[in-house]
C-alpha cells in the first residue's frame, strides 16, 4: 500500500500487515504518528529515504534506523549531469537581534525584520537585475511578506503568483503548471513549495527569509537543483544571511544518525565583510578562479566574497567519519535485519548507461536482502 502518513494514522491497514515499511522524507520520521505505525508493525524492516538526514530539534534516527547508508554527494550528481551547479549569492544580516520560538527564528520576528520596504525592495530590485529570464521561487517569512513581494514583483511587470496553505487545491496546480510551462516568471510562497516539488526549469531560488534548519535550508534551494534542457545553473540569492548558519549547499557534511545538539548562531565562516577581490590571483590560477563563489550584501547589493566550500563545525558531538558525506543521502536498515547490507554484492547496475555507483548498489543490496526476509 501506498498513503500519506495522516491517512494511514487515521484508517489504519487493516489486515495488511506490511513486511518493508519505506518512509520517504524521513527527517520527519519522529512524529508520532510515524512511531505508532512502526510500533504496530515492530517486525517488518524499515527503509527510510531523505536528502537532508538532520532535524531541527536535534533528535536521532534511532532507534527506528541503525544504519546510515550515504548517497552521492552535491558535487558527484553535477558531474553526472543530475544536478544542476548552483552559483550562490548571500548577505550579512544581522539574525542576532531575532528572537527564537522554541528551535528556530520567531516567525513574528522574522517577519517584522524581512517584511520592510526596504528589504522587500531590495529582494526585487536584486531579482530584476540578476534574474529576468529566469523561472524563480521565492521563499518568505509570512503570508503578508509573499504577497508584498508578489504586488511588488507585479508592480514591475514581472508575471507573479503566490502560493500559501489557504490557496486551493485546483489554484496551487494551475500556478506550478504554468510555472512549469513559462507562462509564470515568479511564485512567491510561504511554506509551501519546500519539499515535494519538481519544476525543472526552475533556475533562481531567493532566500527572503531565514532558518536555523540545516533541512529547511537545503530542500528550499534543492527546488532548482533539477537539471533541464537550457538550463545552466541555480542562481541563489539568500536574502537572509542563511549561509552564516549553515554553510554552503553543497558543502561536505558528516551526517549522523544520533542527532546533535541545538545548532546555534555565531559558528560563523570567516569575516568576508572586509574580502576584496584579488584580480591578479585569478589571472594566475584560473581552474580556481571559475569555481563557484559566494557573496556579500552592502546596502542592498550582493557583491562577491569568499569560501565556496564552507560548512559549519559540528558543536560539542564528536561524529565518525562518513566518505563523501554529502547530499542526498539515504538512512536504511533496521535492527530486525542485522545482517541486511552483509548481502552478496549486486550485479552492476545501470542507469542512462552510466554505471551504478558503489553507494546505489550498497542500497539495492539492502533491498535485495530485506525482500528475501
Amino acid at each position: 500500500q501506498v498513503g500519506m502518513i495522516q491517512t494511514i494514522s487515521r484508517r489504519g491497514l487493516g489486515a495488511f500487515k506490511p513486511k518493508i515499511i519505506v518512509v520517504d522524507e524521513c527527517h520527519l520520521s519522529q512524529a508520532s504518528s510515524y512511531h505508532k505505525l512502526m510500533n504496530d508493525f515492530p517486525d517488518a524492516h524499515r527503509i527510510g529515504w531523505t536528502g537532508t538526514p538532520e532535524r531541527l530539534d536535534g533528535k536521532g534516527f534511532k532507534p527506528y534506523f541503525d544504519e546510515l547508508v550515504l548517497g552521492p554527494s552535491f558535487q558527484e550528481l553535477v558531474d553526472l549531469e543530475y544536478l544542476a551547479p548552483i552559483t550562490m549569492r548571500t548577505t550579512k544580516h544581522p539574525l542576532n537581534k531575532i528572537k527564537m520560538r522554541g528551535h528556530d527564528f520567531d516567525p513574528d520576528a522574522l517577519e517584522e525584520q524581512f517584511n520592510t520596504t526596504r528589504l522587500v525592495g531590495d529582494t526585487v530590485e536584486g531579482w530584476c537585475k540578476e534574474a529576468q529570464g529566469r523561472p524563480s521561487i521565492v521563499f518568505t517569512t509570512s503570508i503578508r511578506h509573499s504577497q508584498n513581494l508578489t504586488e511588488q514583483f507585479r508592480k514591475r511587470g514581472v508575471r507573479v503568483a503566490h502560493l500559501d496553505g489557504m490557496t486551493h487545491d485546483d489554484e496551487r496546480g494551475e500556478i506550478v503548471d504554468n510555472m512549469r510551462s513559462g507562462a509564470l516568471d515568479v511564485v512567491c510562497n510561504y511554506g509551501i513549495l519546500v519539499e515535494g516539488v519538481d519544476i525543472r526549469n526552475v533556475s533562481c531560488t531567493v532566500l527572503a527569509m531565514a532558518t536555523m534548519s540545516l533541512t529547511k535550508y537545503l530542500q528550499t534551494i534543492g527546488r532548482g537543483t533539477r537539471v533541464c534542457e537550457g538550463k545552466t545553473d541555480l542562481l541563489v540569492q539568500d536574502r537572509g544571511g542563511n549561509y552564516h548558519i549553515h554553510g554552503h549547499p553543497a558543502a561536505a557534511r558528516k551526517w549522523s544518525l544520533d542527532g546533535r545538539p541545538r545548532r546555534m548562531l555565531g559558528n560563523a565562516p570567516p569575516d568576508v565583510a572586509e574580502y576584496e577581490a584579488d584580480e591578479t590571483a585569478e589571472e594566475e590560477a584560473p581552474a580556481e578562479a571559475s569555481r563557484r563563489r559566494w557573496f556579500i550584501q552592502e546596502d542592498g547589493e550582493l557583491v562577491e566574497a569568499e569560501d565556496a566550500n564552507w560548512a559549519p563545525e559540528k558543536r560539542k558531538r564528536k561524529y565518525p567519519a562518513a566518505p563523501e558525506a554529502g547530499y542526498p543521502s539515504a538512512l536504511a536498515r533496521t535492527q530486525r535485519a542485522p545482517n541486511a547490507v552483509q548481502a552478496p554484492s549486486a550485479p552492476e547496475r545501470k542507469s542512462n548507461g552510466r554505471p551504478c555507483p558503489a553507494w546505489a548498489s550498497s542500497v539495492c543490496d539492502v533491498w535485495d536482502t530485506a525482500e528475501r526476509m
